[in-house]
């Protein structure tokens, strides 16, 4: 099989603010993707977080249906 052009995982711009993490995020803005998610589970419900790179603050975000989180939650 012959790659006609490179699929590319999904991507976004997000602002650390901490929500759904606990903790004042630092504002820095943030390119995520795939990679960086990683789900939390509480009660019958799902969550997708990411981590900031700079401070370490959760930011619990929506994504768009399909993006698959192939993250593993960051060890605290």
């Amino acid at each position: 099989m012959k790659i006609v052009k490179e699929g590319k995982l999904w991507e976004e711009e997000f602002v650390c603010t901490g929500k759904g993490g606990g903790r004042l995020g630092c504002k820095a803005v943030l390119l995520v993707s795939e990679e960086d998610l990683y789900i939390i589970k509480n009660d019958d419900e799902s969550y997708s977080l990411f981590s900031c790179p700079c401070c370490g603050a959760e930011n619990c975000i929506t994504v768009p249906y399909g993006v698959r989180h192939l993250g593993k939650r960051p060890e605290k």
